[in-house]
């Protein structure tokens, strides 16, 4: 949940940001004329996974979201 004064609390998990834009759109109408709504990730949280099988460093590890990170190690 998040909370907004104007509009209250929402429940956003699991949603995209384009329909994250949309919702908060739809109840910012109720208060405001022609809201523009622009969002902004600031971070990504960390996923551990874990790699099996024949491979060269199996193990656990942490997937920052930094897409970098993301191509060295599909390399």
């Amino acid at each position: 949940y998040v909370y907004f004064p104007q509009i209250g609390k929402l429940y956003i998990s699991g949603l995209t940001i384009p329909e994250l834009s949309k919702l908060l759109t739809l109840k910012y109408e109720k208060v405001l004329k022609d809201p523009q709504i622009k969002l902004n990730i600031s971070s990504y949280r960390p996923v551990r996974v874990l790699v099996k099988g024949e491979v060269d460093s199996p193990g656990l590890i942490s997937l920052s979201g930094d897409f970098n990170k993301l191509i060295q190690l599909s390399t």
